[in-house]
């Protein structure tokens, strides 16, 4: 992976409330998850995950949560 000097944020809304739980996340090439303590969260409503990559890159990140109805 090229130097990382660009984040985003993701915030992932369920369509219900449930157990707090965390989607898998496919970022695009060159893009990885900050896996770091409070980077990535889950609630009974949401979750938030940090990628870190390349600025300027584009590219869509797939999630897919299993069981769970994604409403943003």
């Amino acid at each position: 992976m090229s130097a990382v000097d660009g984040f985003v944020a993701l915030r992932v809304v369920r369509s219900g409330a449930g157990e707090p739980s965390v989607p898998a996340f496919a970022p695009p090439a060159g893009w990885r998850l900050v896996d770091e303590p409070d980077h990535l969260v889950a609630s009974p409503g949401e979750c938030y995950a940090f990628l870190a990559g390349p600025r300027g890159a584009h590219g869509a990140v797939a999630i897919a949560w299993p069981g769970v109805d994604i409403a943003a």
